[in-house]
């Protein structure tokens, strides 16, 4: 029997989603926990990680960034790059 998210109403046939006892999907719990995450510290801490990786001689990627080409990971360099890194974009095939 097909089940749907009270509040989305994902079905339960997609990956990776499952509901809890209350008939909640994980998506819509993660997105209720949203306010108690502490957004600065996170973002200290991804500038602090960022640094110990960036090349300050210019002379290589700071960091790969898997991509398909699409909303998502077009972001994800675009972050990057605006955050001062040289991404190497990489994206594979399984033809």
């Amino acid at each position: 029997m097909l089940t749907y998210c009270r509040q989305c109403v994902m079905p339960d046939t997609k990956p990776d989603l499952h509901l809890d006892g209350e008939g909640v999907c994980n998506a819509c719990r993660s997105y209720q926990k949203r306010g108690e995450v502490d957004w600065d510290a996170r973002h200290k801490a991804l500038l602090e990680l960022l640094e110990k990786r960036r090349r300050l001689d210019g002379s290589n990627w700071d960091c790969i960034v898997p991509v398909s080409g699409g909303k998502d990971s077009t972001y994800q360099v675009v972050r990057m790059v605006q955050l001062g890194l040289n991404p190497l974009c990489v994206t594979a095939t399984n033809l």
